[in-house]
């Protein structure tokens, strides 16, 4: 006996009307493209985008959305769990991504024909593509990190720490690729790395003060590595650098300074954290598994189902129908008659019971 589980095929059927719709809109501008003659510059750019940039990637999302959905509806908690990560994650990062691609060549046409050959179209490109690269990851990043933010899938606290540092890494090695500015970003993704490879340690469980420990310094260790980055930027950019020729020196040993003093610091509040036992809350925060709470007072009522085990309600005074043998003691047998002997055994007459 388990929670109610969505129709599949009624998610199949809504699933494959939206499919269809999206199917039927992208042939009717497509004809309407090759057929209708002359069609001005601005009203075939709209609809190239419209279908390039919007129906398209959503098609494919939609597509992907179904599968997740029907993930989702089955008992195995594993497979459960992977439709959550093919419809938080999967799915906008492939619709952000196709988008993103077919963006490109549409900014490229549409500078192209305003600039008429004015400008270099290959380094623009190419500029064009880091930029729309570095944000993509970013994205793809936060998606990661905030896969789990509500608490929603019963996933080990650990995990949730895990996980949410891996995506912060992405978003910041995402930044690195950002063209001018990929100094201070850099910098911030190799400390959010160590993090995050830090953290896994807490997995095992006598190492466990040592994951507290730096997840307790990771927004300061992570900006100041971030600030010796932005040191280092302005004695590298090319348009800067110049100009503080006769510093350089000078910022370049504050930046290592500043990079000495984060490590300090950090391993610090570790070696502190060590030394400190880890207290129970401390230990149940990071080593249970969170238990959502049901919005309703049914859903508190409804036995949970993971396909893994049976619930069988079991009444408080019935519950030593269930008990194992040893909770219920007998009597050597006597001719005649079989006495029951309760937990607490009282010698009176009336207390025995045929």
């Amino acid at each position: 006996m388990g929670m109610n589980k969505p129709n599949v095929r009624k998610i199949i059927l809504d699933e494959a009307k939206v499919i269809a719709a999206l199917v039927i809109l992208i042939i009717v501008l497509e004809v309407m493209v090759l057929v209708v003659p002359a069609l001005p510059f601005f009203i075939y750019l709209a609809v190239t985008a419209l279908v390039n940039l919007i129906l398209i990637p959503l098609l494919i999302y939609e597509a992907i959305i179904l599968v997740g959905r029907i993930l989702i509806t089955r008992r195995n908690r594993a497979v459960s769990i992977m439709g959550s990560v093919v419809l938080r994650i999967v799915a906008p990062a492939v619709f952000v991504g196709i988008m993103f691609m077919e963006l490109i060549p549409l900014v490229l046409l549409a500078v192209t024909y305003v600039i008429k050959g004015g400008a270099n179209i290959g380094t623009l490109s190419m500029l064009a593509t880091e930029i729309v690269t570095g944000f993509y990851v970013m994205i793809v990043g936060d998606l990661i990190r905030t896969f789990n933010s509500k608490g929603s899938l019963i996933i080990d606290q650990t995990i949730n720490t895990l996980v949410r540092n891996v995506g912060l890494t992405i978003i910041l090695f995402g930044g690195a690729l950002l063209p001018y500015v990929s100094m201070p970003f850099l910098y911030a993704a190799i400390a959010a790395l160590i993090v995050t490879a830090v953290t896994m340690v807490g997995i095992y469980a006598p190492l466990m003060p040592i994951s507290i420990g730096i997840n307790k310094m990771r927004n300061f260790f992570i900006t100041m590595m971030g600030i010796a980055g932005l040191l280092m930027l302005f004695i590298t950019t090319p348009q800067i650098g110049p100009l503080l020729t006769q510093y350089s020196y000078y910022i370049s040993l504050v930046s290592a300074l500043t990079i000495v003093i984060a490590i300090a610091i950090t391993g610090y509040g570790i070696l502190t954290n060590i030394k400190r036992p880890v207290t129970a809350g401390e230990r149940a925060a990071i080593t249970s598994v969170p238990k959502p709470q049901p919005s309703t007072q049914q859903e508190a009522n409804k036995p949970i189902d993971d396909g893994t085990s049976i619930n069988i309600p079991v009444a408080e005074d019935d519950a030593r129908v269930y008990a194992q043998p040893e909770e219920l003691p007998v009597k050597p047998f006597e001719e005649g008659k079989t006495t029951v002997i309760k937990p607490t055994e009282n010698k009176e007459k009336g207390d025995k019971e045929p």
